[in-house]
């Protein structure tokens, strides 16, 4: 069974949380700021023993759109994947850094913009 565009079931939260762990967040509310630059190659060697993971969770046609030639932006783009579930995304912003434009990526809680309408 499908549980969205993009997963057959959804991941538990402790993979998500290790996964935040690989790229440098501690947790989903984790205040800190993270850099390209701060996201090293290594990271990216670490990522490679979750695919097989991921790969039970993700639907087979979106699991080789997103895991094939993963970078640092892929990479992101999956975390951010992975913390719509739980209510939470990466977003990032433009700031310089030592004379040099980088983009800054942390972790927010979505807003829940539920409406309730009441008919008496």
């Amino acid at each position: 069974m499908v549980k969205n565009q993009l997963f057959k079931k959804y991941p538990q939260k402790d993979l998500v949380i290790q996964l935040l762990n690989v790229i440098g967040f501690r947790n989903f509310d984790d205040k800190k700021y993270i850099t390209k630059s701060i996201i090293e190659l290594d990271t990216l060697n670490k990522f490679e023993e979750y695919k097989s993971i991921l790969k039970e969770y993700y639907i087979p046609c979106k699991y080789k759109l997103y895991f094939n030639n993963i970078n640092i932006n892929r990479l992101i783009t999956i975390i951010r994947q992975l913390l719509k579930i739980y209510g939470y995304t990466i977003k990032s912003k433009e700031k310089y850094i030592n004379s040099k434009k980088e983009l800054i990526y942390s972790i927010h809680q979505l807003k829940d913009n539920t409406i309730i309408i009441n008919f008496e």
